[in-house]
């Protein structure tokens, strides 16, 4: 109930009340009947008229507000419950984040293993290529002296 339910009863009271002051006979309801004129009766009238709109009108402003209070109530659940869901899902994100995080730093740690083990084989080949190179100009050299003498062995032999 709202703070409007209670002011919207009373206020319905008070315009009973004077509904009822209003249907006494003339000789209770005011001492001096003479002074009574058609005018005031009607004025009368006219303030328990208005004093009943009005009592209609808290009313109508009450059941209102009771609405509003209602929908109110309404939206406070869904927003509980969006809330609720919005954890929900930031908890998952979270839980997602980690994971491809811890992911990423697998795969990190599995590129710098395949990349350092490149670098080796990279090194390893050039040490290879260097080493067989200087093989290679030696055996030239080897293989020019042996051909010197081979053809100085040629030589001899066709004059012999």
């Amino acid at each position: 109930m709202t703070l409007l339910n209670p002011i919207a009863q009373n206020f319905r009271q008070l315009v009973e009340k004077l509904w009822a002051l209003f249907q006494l006979p003339s000789k209770q309801a005011i001492t001096r009947p003479e002074s009574m004129s058609t005018v005031t009766r009607d004025e009368f009238e006219t303030v328990k008229e208005l004093l009943m709109s009005a009592a209609r009108y808290a009313e109508s402003a009450n059941r209102g507000l009771e609405r509003l209070e209602a929908a109110q109530e309404r939206t406070q659940a869904n927003l509980d419950r969006l809330s609720a869901s919005m954890g929900e899902m930031s908890a998952r994100f979270e839980l997602a984040q980690n994971r491809t995080q811890a992911q990423l730093d697998a795969l990190t740690v599995r590129v710098d293993v395949v990349s350092s083990r490149v670098d080796a084989f990279v090194s390893a080949s050039q040490h290879y290529f260097t080493k067989h190179g200087e093989s290679i100009e030696q055996l030239k050299g080897i293989s020019e002296n042996l051909s010197g003498i081979l053809s100085y062995l040629v030589r001899k032999e066709q004059q012999q």
